[in-house]
């Protein structure tokens, strides 16, 4: 039976030993896990939107799939809740699956232990529409403009992509092109909540140049100088985006705006 204060004491009392521990006694520690209160923003997220299919990429100990497939039990209609993580048994053990269990969670969940690229084209093949999706695989920028890609596929109007450790250089890249060249809006509650964006006085000036740089001076300025991320929406650790419209990139030849 799902358990909201039974998940919340798990968590607890594995952060509280700083280690996750796998069937065969490989302990994995805390670092690898999406901090609690990330968690709770996702299952708070899923408990709003209501959505009818769920991918998850990159399960690693299963901290945020648990609060999740919590969520989903939770739900009075049906709800998929798509897995991807190729490393689930070689690397992690199966610790995200021993979490599962442990909270009689493992019923909700549809591990695929495929690369995600692999994964989410099967699901395009096989005709499948997602509406939520959260996203912690490999934080290399072509990677992660291939999640993204692949994702919005299928994805549907309306639907809100999460990703974390939008603070990495190259997920952060990725963030701008795609809040910059595609039809996707920003939740900004959802983003700020976990790291918030404090910036210092520096970072306060360089806002504030960026913003009254004349368009003939942008061309040969990096576009972070003249368009800030906090003005983009992005601030903090988390990046809540909700699909507004389908690609209406129709022009080849535009190629993209500068991010």
């Amino acid at each position: 039976m799902n358990d909201p204060a039974l998940l919340k004491e798990y968590i607890g009392r594995a952060r509280d030993a700083g280690f996750m521990l796998a069937d065969d006694g490989t302990k994995f520690a805390l670092g690898y896990s999406i901090p609690q209160e990330g968690c709770e923003i996702l299952r708070e997220l899923v408990l709003r939107e209501r959505p009818k299919t769920i991918v998850e990429i990159g399960m690693a100990l299963g901290s945020s799939t648990a609060y999740i497939a919590s969520a989903v039990a939770e739900l009075k209609e049906p709800c998929r809740f798509i897995v991807i993580d190729p490393f689930q048994e070689r690397h992690w053990k199966n610790v995200g699956l021993k979490t599962l269990r442990d909270l009689n969670l493992h019923d909700y969940v549809e591990l695929h232990q495929d690369f995600s690229h692999i994964a989410l084209s099967r699901l395009e093949t096989e005709g499948t529409t997602v509406d939520f999706a959260f996203v912690d695989g490999s934080h290399l920028f072509d990677y992660v403009m291939t999640d993204f890609l692949l994702l919005d596929r299928i994805f549907a109007i309306g639907g809100t992509m999460v990703f974390d450790d939008i603070q990495w250089p190259a997920v952060l890249k990725a963030m701008r092109f795609v809040l910059k060249n595609r039809s996707y809006r920003p939740l900004l509650a959802e983003s700020s909540t976990v790291v918030p964006w404090n910036p210092n006085p520096l970072e306060k000036l360089k806002v504030g140049i960026g913003r009254v740089v004349p368009p003939f001076l942008q061309k040969y300025l990096a576009p972070e100088v003249w368009l800030p991320n906090w003005d983009l929406g992005i601030r903090g650790r988390f990046l809540a985006i909700r699909k507004e419209a389908m690609d209406g990139r129709g022009d080849q030849e535009m190629f993209h705006k500068v991010f």
